[in-house]
């Protein structure tokens, strides 16, 4: 089985060739079933409840600051993943998904107000 983010909008799997991808393990609701709620409302994972968290649900690298000393949840009080960290998945005609020059127009106008880094992939 493999793994995938559970950030909405991400594509990464371990199942496709996505070189430097890791997924780091989330937050586990009965070892702290607060920090798991925070995670949910930071990536917007309103359809889901710290009891809908299982073992197997696991975040990338690519909603996290690169440089942390440890990606570990449980040695790393501190870590969680970043509000302003945006995943726009790219595909060969953009306008398959609805991603037209006039959206990316508008999503890179929220970029600037709002401090939101948009990383395609």
């Amino acid at each position: 089985m493999g793994r995938t983010c559970v950030v909405s909008a991400c594509k990464s799997d371990t199942r496709k060739d996505q070189p430097g991808i890791k997924f780091f393990s989330f937050p586990k609701p009965w070892i702290d079933p607060e920090r798991t709620k925070k995670w949910l409302d930071i990536i917007g994972r309103t359809d889901l409840s710290p009891e809908m968290v299982t073992r197997n649900m696991y975040i990338c690298n690519r909603h996290f600051p690169g440089g942390l000393e440890s990606y570990d949840w449980k040695k790393n009080p501190d870590l969680e993943p970043s509000p302003n960290l945006l995943v726009i998945e790219k595909k060969d005609n953009d306008s398959n998904m609805g991603v037209g020059d006039q959206n990316k127009e508008q999503i890179e106008s929220m970029d600037k107000e709002q401090g939101i880094t948009l990383i395609s992939h």
